[in-house]
C-alpha cells in the first residue's frame, strides 16, 4: 500500500486557497499589463473581508515581524543591487574591478541564493503534506534550491571570507 496524494477535499479551506490562487493570478496579470484596479486591492465585492483580514493581520505578532523581514530583506536587496549597477557603470566605463566590488559580488550571489531558498522553504511549508510528493511542483523545486545552496556559488562559507576581509584579517579570496 502507498500513500498517492493528501486531499483537501471540498473543505471551506480549500476554498480559501482557490479563491486566493484567483486573486494572485488577478494581481499578476495587474502586474505585468499595468492594468488598474479599478476596486480595493482587486477584490471587488471583497473588499470589507480584505479590510477586515488587514486589521486582524496587524494584530498578530507574529505576521508582523514576518512583514518587518520581509521589507528587511527587500530593503538589503535593493542597496545590493544598486551597489551591483555601480559596479556594471564603472566596468563598462573601462574601470577595472577591485577586491571591494569582488567582495559585494560575492556576497550578494550568496545572500540571493540563500534567500531563494528561504522563499521555495516557505512555499514548502505553506503547502503541506502534499509537497512532499514527487508529482506536486514544488518537490522537485525544493530539492533543487537546497541542492544549489550546497554548491559552490551558494556555500556559506563565503559570508566568513567576506566578514574576514571586512575585518581586514587574512581572507582566502580564491572564489571571490
Amino acid at each position: 500500500m502507498a500513500i498517492n496524494s493528501v486531499s483537501y477535499g471540498s473543505t471551506i479551506l480549500n476554498q480559501s486557497f482557490l479563491n486566493l490562487h484567483d486573486q494572485l493570478t488577478t494581481l499578476q496579470s495587474q502586474l505585468t499589463t499595468g492594468k488598474k484596479s479599478t476596486s480595493y486591492a482587486g477584490m471587488g465585492v471583497n473588499e470589507g473581508f480584505a479590510i477586515a483580514a488587514r486589521s486582524q493581520l496587524a494584530n498578530i505578532s507574529a505576521f508582523s515581524d514576518t512583514m518587518s523581514n520581509i521589507n528587511t530583506n527587500i530593503g538589503v536587496a535593493n542597496t545590493v543591487l544598486q551597489s551591483m549597477v555601480d559596479t556594471w557603470k564603472d566596468l563598462a566605463a573601462g574601470a577595472t574591478i577591485t577586491v571591494a566590488q569582488r567582495i559585494n559580488m560575492r556576497m550578494a550571489s550568496t545572500n540571493a541564493i540563500h534567500k531563494a531558498r528561504e522563499a521555495v522553504d516557505f512555499a514548502y511549508n505553506a503547502a503541506g503534506a502534499t509537497a512532499i510528493f514527487e508529482d506536486h511542483p514544488l518537490e522537485r523545486r525544493f530539492r533543487d534550491m537546497h541542492t544549489v545552496t550546497q554548491q559552490l556559488q551558494g556555500q556559506i562559507r563565503h559570508f566568513e571570507t567576506v566578514g574576514a576581509w571586512m575585518l581586514g584579517a587574512e581572507a582566502d579570496l580564491t572564489f571571490v
